[in-house]
């Protein structure tokens, strides 16, 4: 369906569904300084889906608050933080992984060869 959807522990309640892929989305990744403060300036998770697509997203919208371009039409199947949370890293299906600054959303590494 293409939507994320965040719910509550433990009582699994719906708190928002995020909305911005056109496809399913396959994996999530919280941004290592997140809180649950509604600034709308802060990303609170990165998201990737079978589109190719990598979103950013915080707490406050439903739609992403930025899009990391780079990996379609290829699946992205992993998306992570650095622990600093100024980068994220990128996994595809077509064997290569990418590293973002998200300060400046451009890509700083390319490799490929990963399995």
């Amino acid at each position: 369906s293409g939507l994320c959807k965040l719910w509550t522990i433990p009582d699994c309640k719906h708190v928002r569904t995020f909305r911005g892929h056109t496809i399913n989305a396959c994996c999530i990744s919280w941004h290592p300084q997140s809180t649950l403060t509604q600034d709308p300036a802060m990303i609170n998770l990165a998201s990737s889906s079978f589109d190719g697509s990598v979103k950013l997203w915080n707490l406050q919208s439903d739609e992403p608050i930025a899009e990391i371009e780079g990996h379609a039409p290829f699946r992205v199947s992993k998306v992570k933080f650095h622990p600093s949370g100024r980068f994220l890293a990128t996994a595809c299906y077509d064997h290569s992984w990418r590293f973002w600054d998200l300060k400046t959303q451009e890509e700083i590494l390319h490799q490929e060869g990963h399995s």
